[in-house]
Parts: C-alpha cells; structure tokens; sequence
C-alpha cells in the first residue's frame, strides 16, 4: 500500500476514493459466512450434512478440495457456546495466538491468558448482548481490524505518507446508518450471495464480471518476496546474530520457518503470516529501535525513520457509542496531570487561548488538573484576528482565576513579511483588492462528494459594500498565500515555548482527532506542543468533554473559525458533518429485527434512483 500510494503521487493524483467499509457494513467477508455456518453447525455437531456446509466457503483457494476434511475439523472445533460474545473471532483468534511459539521465552512470559479478550470485552458497546450475531460480529471486525489497522497503518498513513488522501464512501455515516437497519439477508442472502444489496444495486451499472465477480482476498506474495535474489536484507534481518540481538523470536524457530518457505513448499497462511511479521518486526527495531538500515531498500526504510518532535498523546481507546464523555474527562484529568508533573517533569502549563472551544476545553482541563496558579493563557491576536476572540478569552481567564498574557504579533508577522507576501498573492488572483479596506480569506467548493465540481481552493475577497470576489487560484498564488499564513501559527508557537520555558512549563497543544486525520495542522505551529490532550477526540466529542469542564456556553455554541484570515472562515472539519467520525458509527444502531416491510421499501427507492457522482448521493 505503501508503493502503490507513491505510484499515486507520482502519476500526479492528490485524491483516491477506495471500497474501505463496504466488507464489514455489509457482511462481504468470508468471517461472516462462517460464523452463519458455525452456528449452524453447533445446533446439531454431530451433522455430517451440516458439516458439508464448508464446501461453499473458501471456493477461490487452490485444491480445495483436499482441505475439505481438515476445514472440517476446524470448524468443529470451539462449537460450545456459539452465544458467547466472541463466538464469531474466537475460532480466528485461537489460530492467531498459536504463533506465540515463534516468541523467546522472555516475550512469551509477559502474555497474560485472556488479556485480549477481557481488555476488548470492556470496551464493548453497552448494547452489545441485545444485539444479533451479524451486528456482534461486524462490531468486532471494526474494533479489531478495520479501524485500527485498515484505516490507520494500511490507509491514512500509507496515502499520507505521499500526501495523498483517502477518501471513503461506504463509511459517510449516514449511509451506514441506514445500512445498519436493514436485515441480515439484505446483506448475506446465501453462503455464495455476500453484499447483496449493494450487488442488486451495482447490476444494472456495471458489467457482470464485476457487479457479480466473488469475494477473493488480496495477500501478500511473501515466498516471491523471500526467494526473490534482489532483496537481500532478509538474511541480514533473519540471521541467528540478529535474532539474538534483537531477543523477540527463537532464532532456530525462525531460521526453520524461512528454509522451509523458500524451497518452495506449501505451507499454511498462518506461517506466511508469522514469517512476515518477524521479518518486519526486525526490519522495525534496526530502524527505530537501534537507529540503523538494512542494506536493501534503504530509501524506504529512510522514509520511516524521519522522526517528528516527541508529543506526548493521550492513549487511544476504542470508539465507545454512546461517548461518556464524564469518564474520559476523569480519565484525561488524570492523564494531563501526570504528563506534565511526572513524565514531563514540569511545574505547570501554557496554553494558547483563541476563544474557540478547543482551547477553552484544554485550558478547563489544564485547571482542573493543575490548579489556576499553574496554569498561563496566551492570547495572541494579529490584525486579522476577530476582536470577539480576545473578549472571550479575557472573560474566560477571569472566570477561571488564571493569569492572562495578551500579546500582539503583528510587528512580528509584518517583519517576517507575512502580510506582504499574502496580499501580493491576492491582488494577483484579485487585481482590485486593497489590503486594509476589503477583507479575504480562501475556501473550498461546497458539497465536494455531491457535487460535479473541483477540490480546487479559491480565494473571496469581500468590498466594503459586501461586494464578493471570488477567483480560483493558481498553485503559485495558493502557496504565497498558505506559506505565509502558516508564519502565525508558527509565531504563536514560539511565544508559547518562550513563555514556557521561562518558568519550567509545559506547552499544552489544542488539536483535535479531526485536524490531525485530516492534516489540518501547521508543522511546528500548532502541531508542536509537549503535549496533545484532545489528539484521540473527534470534534463531536470535545463538545461533550467541554460541557463536563464547564465551558461557557458562548463558546461551546459559537460557530468554530480558523482565525487566520480578515473575512470569517469556518473551520473545514465543521464543513459537511457533525464532526462524527463515518467510520466510528458502528453497528450501534444495528437492529436484525428491522421491519422487514421498511427495509424493503428503503429498498425500492434505492433501486429508483441512480448515482451519480457519489455513493452517498443515493441515500439522501
């Protein structure tokens, strides 16, 4: 994923739309079909029909029919308590955990049995045991699977990696919302019919071999990968010096495993998927860890050790519906203050203060953690700045006792040529602008996905009369004017590191869980800090936290504004949702007992309409 997002950026592509979501949301995975199938199988064991079941699974593998015996017996096993809440990974799971072999002794002493599963049974959604297997199943692939390693390691960071972004339609949770009230047989309707909707819907519209093609899996070539004589860093990662070096894997254990690969034998997913794993677990200590690179390849393992600045972020917990937003508030109180007093080793906290919720939300926490006499606001407005945001700053400084320190850095910007450079960019796109009489700001078309237009930025500027001037802009203009607008977030952060480090401080940072998905953050402006309380939340719930803290509603319910530019310009993580994340709307509002008269007239309308330019068009 990792080239293929290069080739991306390569052939000169900023934007790729994928399929993410559709498998888990609309039960295309083999995982769904056998656990339909080992429930079967567990009302009656002892079926040798039931059993027979297992030919309809796994059809694209090769010889498949002489594993049909030993899936049988597989899937015979763990049949007790198909009710259990992890009845549908269970099986998967206990397959997985026989790699622990591959592990030194030492690594294998600190596995707990069942941490796994008691750590994830905590995090289930209250609704949980009310809901049926699909949506039990589907829950979990989302928990364990798709968003932390789907949507993270194997898409954001990959495309992100090439400053390429990801776009995912079969997440917008307004269509997963409807999807989740549909039946069971909407979505798996036989063993050989997976996707069934979206197939019904697909026909009409593609060509056969597509709409109808079967689910087959991508995997990795690793025999290719290991055999091949031009990569040779894999006797250099495998070797028995460097498996002792490195302590994680018994090396004889190792070195068998990778022998028997490479003559070409078959051998199982399982140890593909276990020589794969040490292989990258070694290749990622040399890197990281001992801070070196294999010979092989280095211009990729370069890519991977490019460090950014050490932030401190609150650890990640899996998506929870409904958000509790008292218990992670408690939770981030207790974090904040041993980050700053313990890990940091500071005597207190800096923050800067904008009027905007976010900032209003870490500076409650910071005093709620800290006490008001550790804790510094910095307002540091420009003359582009809203007069309304140093208001509600001083208001909430007052109110919460902490000492505020107003700073103007315009002298600043204006000597590094901020406004200089920005406003000649504007006139170029805008030959009738004047810098101090109209206002400016730049923006993105309206409804991206639902409309046939461009994710193009232009740039409006607005006369005294309300006159409106709007032009698209050109790359040279569009960096003029974004380079020097990133000088004030820059600005902002040096202040703060001063003032910092003046009384053996810490900077606290604002940014939320949707600016830094999106990338909606200055490099060494406001994405460094020392520490990032709201890293982990999505915008939705740094509402929820603020209301715990105590945030004025003046702020809470006022519209969020970058700030950065004369005319008012909403902040583009508020544009064209809740802020929810689409694919954090799991199947908590799954019902299997939808009305099947509802779902079937939902149904018919979707099959009246026709897309356009975008999935979600077909269910507004």
């Amino acid at each position: 994923m990792f080239l293929l997002s290069q080739s991306v950026h390569q052939h000169g592509f900023k934007v790729v739309i994928t399929g993410e979501g559709a498998d888990e949301f609309l039960l295309g995975y083999d995982l769904f079909r056998e656990t339909a199938v080992r429930r079967f199988m567990a009302r009656d064991p002892h079926s040798a029909m039931r059993r027979r079941l297992t030919r309809h699974l796994y059809t694209y593998l090769p010889d498949r029919e002489t594993l049909q015996r030993g899936l049988e017996l597989t899937f015979q096993q763990r049949l007790d308590h198909p009710d259990a809440r992890t009845f549908s990974h269970d099986l998967r799971w206990s397959k997985v955990a026989s790699l622990q072999s591959y592990f030194s002794p030492d690594v294998r002493a600190q596995f707990t049995p069942d941490a796994f599963s008691r750590q994830l049974e905590a995090h289930l959604p209250q609704a949980y045991d009310q809901w049926g297997w699909a949506a039990q199943a589907q829950t979990l692939e989302i928990m364990t699977f798709m968003t932390p390693y789907l949507l993270a390691p194997q898409g954001d960071r990959v495309a992100m990696a090439h400053s390429v972004e990801g776009r995912f339609p079969f997440l917008d949770h307004r269509l997963i919302e409807l999807v989740n009230s549909f039946p069971v047989s909407f979505k798996l309707r036989t063993l050989q019919q997976d996707k069934y909707i979206l197939r019904q819907l697909a026909q009409p519209r593609l060509p056969a071999t597509i709409a109808q093609r079967p689910k087959v899996p991508y995997r990795a070539p690793v025999q290719d990968i290991v055999r091949a004589k031009t990569i040779t860093y894999v006797d250099d990662l495998l070797s028995e010096r460097a498996l002792r070096e490195t302590g994680l894997f018994v090396p004889q254990l190792a070195r068998r495993l990778l022998e028997t690969v490479r003559t070409g034998a078959r051998v199982s997913e399982m140890d593909e998927m276990a020589l794969f794993g040490i292989i990258t677990t070694q290749l990622w200590h040399q890197a990281f860890i001992e801070g070196r690179q294999p010979a092989a390849r280095a211009d990729l393992v370069a890519r991977s050790t490019t460090r950014a600045p050490s932030i401190l972020t609150h650890k990640e917990h899996p998506m929870r519906y409904p958000f509790d937003a008292a218990q992670e508030t408690e939770r981030l109180t207790s974090w904040t203050k041993e980050a700053i007093l313990t890990t940091l080793k500071r005597d207190g906290a800096v923050v800067g203060v904008s009027g905007g919720v976010d900032s209003a939300t870490v500076l409650h926490l910071l005093v709620r953690a800290l006490g008001a006499d550790r804790v510094v606001a910095l307002a540091m407005p420009d003359r582009d700045s809203s007069p309304e945001s140093a208001v509600l700053a001083r208001h909430m400084a007052a109110n919460l006792g902490v000492e505020l320190i107003e700073l103007d850095i315009t002298p600043p910007l204006a000597a590094l040529g901020c406004y200089e450079q920005r406003d000649d960019a504007v006139r170029r796109a805008v030959p009738g602008y004047v810098p101090g009489q109209d206002k400016m700001k730049i923006v993105l078309p309206q409804d991206l996905l639902g409309g046939a237009t461009l994710n193009v930025f232009s740039v409006v500027v607005i006369k005294p009369d309300g006159e409106e001037i709007r032009r698209r802009l050109r790359p040279a203009e569009f960096n003029d004017i974004v380079s020097a607008s990133n000088l004030k977030q820059r600005v902002r952060m040096m202040s703060l590191y001063r003032e910092a480090e003046r009384r053996n401080y810490a900077v606290a940072g604002t940014a939320q869980k949707n600016e830094h998905e999106l990338g909606f953050f200055v490099k060494y402006g406001d994405g460094g800090a020392d520490l990032q309380p709201l890293h982990h939340l999505y915008k939705t719930q740094v509402y929820h936290i603020a209301e715990c803290l105590g945030v004025p509603a003046t702020i809470r319910q006022r519209q969020p504004t970058t700030d950065t530019y004369s005319a008012e310009c909403t902040h583009p993580s508020q544009e064209g949702h809740d802020g929810v994340p689409a694919h954090a709307a799991t199947c908590a509002s799954a019902d299997e007992n939808a009305r099947s008269g509802r779902a079937r007239t939902i149904c018919r309308a979707l099959a009246r309409r026709s897309p356009r330019y975008s999935v979600t068009r077909l269910f507004r």
